[in-house]
């Protein structure tokens, strides 16, 4: 797959994921749903691999500057975790679906 198009599926599938946010808010726990998410992705990303042999070892040199990365990227959602009791990606769903009055904006 060429750059364009996996900008474009990039792109289809964070676009669309308010709309997964959207019906999850309050049925299940954000804490489930973040989970829910993470296994689904999980397992995609182990299968696309799985099906074109792509070797998901890292070198053990990449661990730390991953650990790193991965650290500095969560550190976000835990603060907002904290400080407002949902992950910083349902707040900003609801945000964006609702505005102060509580009006849906679709």
């Amino acid at each position: 797959m060429n750059t364009l198009g996996l900008y474009g599926l990039t792109v289809l599938i964070w676009g669309s994921s308010w709309l997964a946010i959207h019906f999850q808010i309050g049925v299940v726990a954000p804490e489930v749903s973040i989970i829910y998410r993470f296994v689904l992705a999980s397992v995609v990303l182990v299968g696309w691999c799985t099906i074109r042999g792509i070797s998901l070892r890292i070198d053990i040199r990449h661990h730390f500057y991953l650990a790193m990365m991965g650290f500095c990227l969560f550190l976000p959602e835990l603060h907002s975790f904290l400080s407002r009791g949902i992950p910083a990606g349902h707040w900003l769903a609801g945000r964006y679906l609702f505005d102060d009055h509580g009006h849906e904006h679709f």
